[in-house]
């Protein structure tokens, strides 16, 4: 083999080479990607309507679109995270089932107002004992033991997967 074949070869192995690392950056930078939407849009506002609905307990309520907000904040971000893992393929077709399934559950918290006039923030009695039956349930499950240490997609979707049996049992 003369100099111009080996020196083809060479660069086209390093060539090779170079575009499978970049592939790989690009999967373990999508992957990340997807890690961090579902932590920041489902788990935190999980965390956050938990911490909410205790707190408004303990009001008597003082301030009901607080926990009709984080719910709707949450209800987002399981969109969020949905569309992310569903874009990037990062998801797989069980933990999007997952997902869908707490959506839907939590569509029957939902206070959609009638008009767009009205206030959607005021909850019957019965409403606030759903609420504070499902702070109770996320109490139990405690997402707050998941430390920032080991905070993951599978440490977030064995809690939602929780989450999931338990409202489904009520």
């Amino acid at each position: 083999m003369g100099n111009k074949p080996k020196a083809f070869f060479l660069g086209s192995i390093v060539l090779n080479v170079l575009l499978i690392g970049l592939v790989a950056w690009g999967f373990f930078k999508m992957s990340y990607v997807n890690e961090r939407v579902l932590i920041s849009d489902v788990y935190a506002n999980l965390v956050q309507l938990e911490e909410s609905v205790h707190h408004q307990v303990e009001d008597d309520w003082t301030n009901l679109s607080l926990v009709t907000t984080r719910m709707d904040e949450l209800f987002m971000g399981l969109s969020t995270s949905m569309n992310v893992g569903a874009t990037t393929n990062m998801l797989s077709q069980h933990e999007t089932d997952t997902l869908i399934d707490l959506q839907q559950i939590l569509l029957t918290y939902q206070q959609l107002p009638i008009d767009s006039s009205e206030d959607y923030s005021d909850l019957t009695d019965s409403d606030q004992k759903r609420y504070e039956e499902l702070g109770i349930i996320l109490s139990d499950i405690d997402f707050k033991e998941i430390s920032d240490d080991n905070i993951s997609t599978e440490s977030v979707m064995q809690k939602v997967e929780e989450l999931v049996e338990e409202l489904e049992m009520q």
